[in-house]
């Protein structure tokens, strides 16, 4: 435990508190298991973390006076396990200096200083009233200066160490060379420490966990607890700042945890440059909830604040990336600024080691700060309070899967806003476009849904290779067959006319602009197929129908097989203003037949029934006088 509470910088340094899931993982394992891509309901729970190896030197007594010049520091180059970090303060300190008693001598000053000292003492050291009274144990030069500095301290101090009042008071460790300066920096500490650590006011007060080289440090001049309390082995290069790692509990690797709260009360194992920025992963749960943070993740300002997820390698990058997130979080996944905040499903593959395999990634959005997002422009984060498992290669975009509560499988949803307030499943390669199955509420099948708004706000189930066009199959609440509704506003506001009357779009139906669009009947196979075709239509439509620009156009009875085929199919082919022309069977209300309305401008404003194989002529039957 911390023996006091952390103090705050002047200028405010917490961030935001956030809503925390209430959902826990708990006694991960180094290695969850993988997570497959098709995600699964109920991930497994994983057993206790394996303990980093932190032994301390064998022989503490061969050491040299002076520091090295090249200390042996933890290992620099990031071990990519969190299992792996090994811890090995080496004490670099030989005495040859010999306690003597002549008024000449720089050390042990004032009279007194060394009262019941044993051991060997450097140059200029033990100065302080009562600075070394009772000390057991070597004293390297320049160290254990202030009063009370060293009092009761047993084990080895290096050189220019425990400077500072009570800096090592009843010490029971090893302690490196340039480490302990502060006010109560090292008061009480149980477990070795390394060089270049612990500096700062009451920065490893009661510590019990092995500290590495370059650790724990911040001169801040009210000093920063940095270590305060911690009970956990930390590795070289790590927990600098404010409260960076105070009552931390858990492993931490090297080169991480750096910045202020960087690991505040921290409870998991976290593994090589990772979880550094200002409150990346803080932890203000009162939970014993354990986790695992791979190498190279959770790194950004309150990146996995108060996360209680396993994060697999280089996962949780950006500002309030993983912010209370509660699910697995798969290797590359989750990369861009608020992604997968609040997140509470699995995201993508676990992989806790390298070269166990590899994962494209879920979640990435490029923007990674708030700095990258124009000022007054609004912004939502990738994944964001995501509730569906998400397979691997999904969700690419700008605000994609945010408030989903469908699963996911792998390659979907690939762009912008793409499964924004998903409801339903999705399966591989659908709904590739901007907005792409935004609010889609149905079954989504394979390589379906591709283009910007296709099968957005969908209601019922889209089979593979579906609703390819912009706003393709948009707001349809009617079962669409396989390869239809290609073509922008194709099938747009498909319904049916009654709760129990489900609307069947048939195979390859449906391609061209606003091609069938608020049509709220049965379109037959091969039917609406150009632009305008069939809009407004309230009746059955037959099999190959409504193929002509604007044909069909607020029909409102059925037209049976053929029909409304105009031999202009776009406004490319129209000469002069295209908004003068008029398609075939527009504004007609009556039955059509079979092979009917052919022409151009072909029974426009028909109101009366018009047998088979009628009005095939441009112009015939036509009321409307179109110039």
């Amino acid at each position: 435990m911390a023996t006091s509470e952390p103090s705050s910088r002047p200028t405010t340094k917490t961030a935001e508190p956030t809503d925390t899931p209430t959902t826990t993982t708990s006694n991960p394992s180094a290695n969850p298991t993988v997570i497959s891509s098709e995600p699964s309901a109920n991930p497994t729970t994983t057993t206790s973390p394996t303990a980093i190896s932190s032994e301390p030197t064998a022989d503490p007594t061969m050491k040299t006076l002076h520091p090295s010049a090249s200390p042996t520091n933890l290992t620099s180059e990031p071990t990519k396990n969190p299992t792996a970090t090994t811890l090995e303060p080496t004490l670099s300190l030989k005495p040859s200096v010999s306690p003597t008693r002549d008024p000449d001598r720089n050390y042990c000053q004032p009279d007194g200083a060394c009262d019941g000292a044993t051991g060997k003492f450097g140059e200029g050291c033990c100065n302080g009233p009562s600075a070394c009274v009772n000390k057991t144990g070597d004293v390297g030069d320049s160290s254990c200066l202030d009063s009370f500095s060293c009092t009761r301290s047993f084990g080895d101090i290096g050189d220019e160490s425990c400077r500072g009042f009570e800096a090592c008071f009843e010490n029971e460790a090893m302690i490196g060379n340039f480490s302990c300066t502060g006010q109560n920096s090292c008061k009480s500490n149980t477990d070795d420490i390394g060089s270049d650590s612990c500096n700062g006011k009451r920065a490893c007060e009661g510590n019990s966990g092995k500290i590495g080289n370059g650790s724990c440090n911040d001169l801040d001049i009210d000093g920063g607890q940095s270590c305060n309390g911690n009970s956990g082995t930390i590795g070289g290069g790590s927990c600098t700042g404010w409260n960076a790692c105070w009552n931390n509990t858990g492993n931490i690797g090297s080169n991480s945890c750096n910045g202020d709260f960087a690991c505040y009360n921290n409870q998991g194992d976290i593994a090589d440059e990772s979880c550094n920025g200002e409150n990346a992963c803080r932890n203000d749960d009162e939970s014993d909830t354990i986790i695992i943070v791979g190498a190279g993740s959770c790194n950004g300002a309150a990146a996995c604040h108060n996360n209680i997820g396993n994060v697999s390698i280089s996962a949780c990058i950006g500002e309030k990336a993983c912010n209370s997130n509660s699910g697995n979080i798969g290797m590359n996944s989750c990369d861009g600024l608020t992604a997968c905040r609040l997140n509470s499903a699995n995201i993508g593959i676990m992989i806790m080691k390298e070269g166990e395999g590899e994962a494209a990634g879920s979640c990435i959005s490029d923007e990674k700060t708030s700095e990258d997002v124009p000022e007054g422009n609004p912004f939502v984060g990738v994944c964001l309070f995501n509730k569906g498992n998400v397979g691997d290669g999904s969700c690419r975009g700008l605000a994609s899967c945010s408030d989903n509560e469908g699963t996911i499988s792998n390659n979907s949803c690939l762009d912008d806003f793409a499964c924004f307030s998903n409801r339903g499943a999705v399966s591989d390669d659908a709904c590739d476009g901007v907005e792409s199955c935004r609010g889609n509420a149905g079954f989504v099948g394979t390589a379906a849904c591709e283009g910007k708004l296709s099968c957005a706000d969908n209601q019922n189930r889209i089979e593979e290779k579906s609703c390819v066009g912009e706003n393709a199959c948009h707001m349809n609440t009617a079962i669409i067959r396989v390869e239809s509704c290609f073509g922008d506003f194709a099938c747009s506001d498909n319904s049916p006319d009654d709760e129990e009357n489900v609307i069947e779009i048939s195979s390859s139906s449906c391609r061209g602009f606003y091609a069938c669009s608020m049509i709220e009947t049965n379109i037959g196979i091969n039917s609406c197929i150009g632009d305008y075709s069939c809009q407004l239509a309230t009746a059955e439509i037959g099999n190959g129908s409504c193929l002509g620009l604007f044909s069909c156009f607020i029909n409102s009875g059925p037209i049976a097989n053929g029909s409304c085929r105009n031999d202009i199919s776009t406004c490319d082919e129209v000469e002069g203003d295209c908004n003068t022309y008029l398609g075939a069977c527009l504004s007609q209300s009556g039955e059509i037949g079979n092979g009917s309305c052919f022409g151009e401008n072909s029974c426009c404003s028909n109101t009366i029934d018009i047998p088979d194989n009628n009005c095939l002529e441009p112009g015939s039957c036509s009321n409307c006088a179109a110039e």
